[in-house]
């Protein structure tokens, strides 16, 4: 039996690593979670990546930045993300600076396997959508004063003519 020394100790260990913040996790398929197969930290490191994603971009990271936010080792963050590339949940390459070091890695994910596509609702047409009046193409800022009526039958025959449209 654990004296009550090591759980103190145990409790205050893991409110170090778990410190609540404003991060979300958006919606991820169940498959992903029921999924046996997949180890625990696998689990968390996907939904913590597609939190991080955005707009479905690639993420460029550190294997060590993701181990700080995880709370394991960076070799467990290789065997991860090696799990999660052979089932095809992600894949991802190193990145290298010009001199060829290499200074992180790019993670695609594979948002398909990943995240639910909801289907956008279709609106009903109803009768005032139905009945609704459209608006014409024409060009709606053309203008033409008439001061007197033989200016108005001039402009009138020029835009006929320049138009090789008959006009009498």
């Amino acid at each position: 039996m654990k004296t009550l020394a090591a759980l103190i100790e145990n409790q205050l260990y893991t409110e170090n690593i778990y410190k609540p913040t404003n991060a979300f996790i958006k919606p991820i398929k169940q498959n992903l979670v029921k999924d046996n197969s997949i180890l625990q930290g696998s689990r968390l490191l996907v939904m913590l990546l597609t939190g991080w994603s955005g707009q479905e971009q690639a993420i460029e990271t550190t294997q060590g930045i993701l181990a700080n936010h995880i709370g394991r080792s960076t070799r467990t963050i290789q065997r991860y993300l090696k799990e999660l590339s052979n089932i095809g949940y992600l894949s991802y390459c190193c990145t290298k600076d010009r001199i060829g070091y290499i200074t992180g890695i790019k993670i695609y994910l594979n948002f398909n396997r990943i995240k639910p596509r909801l289907k956008r609702k279709v609106r009903p047409k109803t009768a005032a959508t139905r009945a609704a009046t459209r608006m014409s193409d024409t060009n709606q800022k053309t203008i033409i004063k008439r001061k007197e009526e033989q200016q108005f039958i001039d402009k009138i025959t020029q835009i006929a003519k320049r138009n090789h449209i008959p006009f009498e």
